[in-house]
This record gives structure tokens, C-alpha cells and sequence, in this order.
């Protein structure tokens, strides 16, 4: 007789500790122990750049912030890989975030939660886009906003979902809302691959000044980051945000088809 034995795969994440570093973890101690609130974003596919003149360019309207800090990590991954090392300095063996059922009990929104903060996560993709709906409360997000949550939202075409322009005009909104201290993540999304021209209005960044072509994709990269920049810096002084602490940090290098020298 011939017998076969059939086996089901299992595609529950297995999460272990992240190889890399987290910018949160490394402030974390900081951020608890003072009176103020927190906006942290994590940046689509915002990476560090050579020539160290295109970066001053592309941070000019926020450098002009007091007490500015900059620094730089290594990561290799995926944006939700990204998250996981941000927000619970954690790693996952794969995507299907859906079937976690344990295990981020101490990420640091659960942390800062028990440190009196209010916590909120938007993202202006739809919340099913890697099961964030169901994995964001674990995390420890009290409230959560996504594509499906805005009254009729303007779309935006690198990935699809709501426009940043639109998601920063949002924030001071949320700071302003009771006196808790708050702890904000955004992640970003419209300077996601592959870079749509549609969701600039104009060039703002000088491609062509640093040896640049205009129509590469590098270019259109560094013009949808100077936008999100130039955006940010539109509300980092609003009064909503007072003793209010802006971290920005990048998930991943920019995925490029055409190799380039910046």
C-alpha cells in the first residue's frame, strides 16, 4: 500500500528581535520621562543620500527648526519589517500580520500608554494594506486613521490612497483635541514606488543642479521628499504642536531600477 501523509504550511509571523536599531527605542527613556507630546513618522522610502549638499537642500525648511538633530541608521527590509523595528524594535518572519495573535505587548505605544500618553497611527492607505486594522491596536494605537476614515479624501497615485499634503493638515487637529499628552505615528505614502508624477504639482527640487536627469526616478524621488519636508515644516510651528517632539525617520533606502551615484 502506498501511504501520503499531507502537511499544512504555517504562515503565522514568527516575530524575533530586530537586527537592526530603532531611533525609537534609543529615545524612548527621553521621550517617557518629559511633558511633551510626540509626532513620529516614519518616512516612505526616504534614504540617505552622498552628496551631503542634495540633503541640506531637501531638509532647508526644516533644519531651520531650533534644536535640530540628524543622524542615520542602516536597515534592510520591507516598510511593514520597518514598523516592526520602529515601534516594537521587533522583526517578522512574514506579512501575514493578520494571524499574530501575541507578542507585541511591549512595543512602545503599549509602553508610552502606560506612561499616560494618548496614542494615535494614521496612514492614508486602506487599513486591510498588510492587516494593519487588526496588528496597529496590539501595538497599542487607541485610535487609528486611515483611507477609509476620511470624508471624502483626495487620491493620491504612488501608492494608492489619501494625499500627505492633506494627512499633515490633519495633525495639529489631533494635538489640539484634550490636554493628554499625545503620541502620533504617521506613515507616509505618496513618496512611495514608483514615484508618480501626478502627485506633484510642481518640480521644487533642482534635479538638473546636481547632474541629475529631470525625468529619472530619482528625480521625482527627491521632489515628492522635499514636498513631504516642505509640508512638515508648514506645521512644526503651529501652537498646536507646542512642547511637541518631531522624530523622522526613513523605513527604507528608495528601491531604484536604474543604478545611480547620489
Amino acid at each position: 500500500k502506498n501511504h501520503i501523509t499531507f502537511q499544512q504550511l504555517s504562515w503565522k509571523p514568527i516575530l524575533s528581535k530586530s537586527d537592526y536599531i530603532s531611533v525609537l527605542s534609543n529615545q524612548f527613556t527621553h521621550v517617557k520621562n518629559k511633558n511633551f507630546s510626540v509626532l513620529f513618522v516614519i518616512n516612505e522610502s526616504w534614504g540617505e543620500v552622498k552628496n551631503k549638499e542634495i540633503e541640506k537642500d531637501l531638509l532647508h525648511n526644516i533644519s531651520n527648526t531650533k534644536q535640530f538633530q540628524q543622524g542615520s541608521i542602516d536597515f534592510s527590509g520591507a516598510t511593514v519589517n520597518a514598523e516592526m523595528r520602529e515601534l516594537c524594535q521587533l522583526k517578522t518572519s512574514n506579512f501575514n500580520m493578520k494571524s499574530i495573535e501575541s507578542g507585541l505587548q511591549d512595543c512602545y505605544p503599549n509602553k508610552l500608554k502606560n506612561e499616560g500618553f494618548e496614542t494615535y497611527a494614521i496612514h492614508g492607505a486602506n487599513s486591510t494594506v498588510y492587516d494593519r486594522y487588526k496588528w496597529y491596536s496590539q501595538v497599542g494605537f487607541d485610535h487609528t486613521l486611515f483611507f477609509e476614515n476620511l470624508n471624502n479624501p483626495t487620491r493620491c497615485y504612488s501608492f494608492a490612497g489619501a494625499c500627505d499634503k492633506d494627512i499633515v493638515t490633519m495633525v495639529p487637529n489631533l494635538f489640539n483635541q484634550n490636554n493628554n499628552k499625545k503620541f502620533i505615528y504617521w506613515l507616509t505614502l505618496n513618496t512611495h514606488y514608483p514615484y508618480d508624477n501626478r502627485d506633484l504639482k510642481k518640480y521644487i527640487f533642482d534635479c538638473e543642479k546636481f547632474s541629475i536627469k529631470k525625468e529619472s526616478e530619482v528625480c521625482r524621488n527627491l521632489n515628492l521628499q522635499k514636498q513631504f519636508f516642505n509640508n512638515l515644516s508648514k506645521i512644526i510651528n503651529n501652537k498646536a504642536l507646542k512642547n511637541t517632539w518631531v522624530i523622522v525617520v526613513g523605513d527604507h533606502e528608495p528601491p531604484l531600477i536604474t543604478k545611480v551615484d547620489t
